[in-house]
């Protein structure tokens, strides 16, 4: 028994720190959503290059977000020339209300989704990756062509 008191001791502690909010697990922070929304909703603004443009928000449906990862719906038949200036938005405004409210990672993730016809069937498709790296402000794109064999 006492050669597991340093394990049990440490295992404590770290429950007491998560539990008291002492460490944060999860970036579904209902404030961190809360600002994405408020950038989300807010009216475009030109002379903020980051601000969402009234064309660029009319194209994306809705958004959620999940554990470490911001997922934007986009509207059916958005151009494929726009999905990583969204992307890119998107993702951005996630990192930075995440970072606000010290959650703090080496990357955050975008998504982005659209529903499409493949091989005669209509669902909801990964269309791009985003990766927002904390150390450098640095995003790496993936953008995948959802008319592909995914099978």
């Amino acid at each position: 028994m006492f050669e597991y008191r340093k394990i049990i001791t440490v295992i404590i502690i770290v429950i007491i720190s998560v539990c008291s909010g002492c460490v944060k697990t999860s970036a579904t922070d209902q404030a961190v959503i809360d600002e994405v929304q408020a950038y989300f909703d807010a009216p475009p603004d030109p002379s903020n290059p980051n601000a969402l443009t009234a064309e660029e928000r009319a194209m994306m449906q809705d958004f959620t977000i999940t554990h470490n990862i911001v997922k934007v719906q986009l509207v059916e038949g958005t151009d494929s020339s726009n999905w990583e200036t969204l992307g890119r938005k998107m993702v951005t405004a996630y990192a930075e209300s995440a970072r606000r409210h010290n959650i703090l990672q080496s990357y955050y993730y975008g998504q982005l989704w659209i529903q499409t016809e493949v091989h005669g069937k209509i669902d909801n498709f990964n269309v791009g990756d985003f990766d927002f790296q904390n150390s450098n402000d640095r995003i790496q794109v993936e953008l995948h062509n959802p008319s592909r064999d995914i099978m």
